[in-house]
């Protein structure tokens, strides 16, 4: 009972930490202003985290959690081919929710980056959500290989965070105001260039 009550707790505090980072962003957000937002007590707040990049992290991973079961959930439903799930990426890396937090990930690499004792922050972040996205990726262009629709010689890890560089840089044309059609546009322009390179 009291571990249900302490992940609701945590739940609590995630959710509102989630909101002032996407609102504040995230230096101008403190633990402070997290836990009264989310109604609990400063010391029940550092029982569940210990600091705030720990909050933001916690925050990240669990949406890279959401997209990679989405993802999984999508590619189960049918028998698509490797070009298909290249272009259907689109739809769950580039979120029509603009209260996402990517949007603060430059922002909180700035500010870690900054400080001595906080830049294995930054390993975190890689390690907790940008691998599992890559690894996303990976797997869809290893599947064309396999399948025979992509070129054998691909080098499919490096290709895959190069493809997962330029597809996260669309939703920041998102946030310059383009709408999510043009912006899905351009990513659908983007895959028929280097299916050119790709394609067997």
């Amino acid at each position: 009972m009291a571990s249900s009550k302490g992940n609701l707790t945590k739940i609590k505090i995630t959710e509102a930490a989630k909101k002032l980072f996407v609102k504040k962003g995230y230096s101008a957000t403190s633990i402070e202003d997290i836990r009264i937002r989310a109604g609990v007590s400063k010391g029940l707040a550092y029982y569940h985290f210990k600091n705030k990049e720990e909050i933001y992290l916690f925050c990240l991973k669990c949406e890279t959690r959401t997209l990679v079961y989405q993802w999984e959930n999508h590619i189960s439903q049918a028998k698509f081919t490797a070009t298909e799930m290249l272009y259907s990426l689109v739809d769950y890396f580039i979120p029509a929710d603009q209260n996402n937090l990517i949007r603060t990930i430059p922002e909180f690499i700035e500010s870690t980056n900054n400080k001595e004792g906080e830049r294995g922050m930054v390993k975190d972040l890689i390690n907790q959500v940008i691998e599992p996205e890559i690894e996303i990726i990976n797997h869809v262009i290893t599947e064309g290989v396999i399948k025979g629709e992509f070129k054998r010689n691909l080098a499919t890890t490096e290709l895959a965070t190069i493809l997962y560089s330029c597809l996260t840089s669309f939703n920041f044309v998102l946030f310059l105001g383009y709408s999510e059609d043009i912006v899905k546009n351009l990513y659908k322009q983007f895959v028929e260039t280097i299916l050119q390179g790709l394609s067997n």
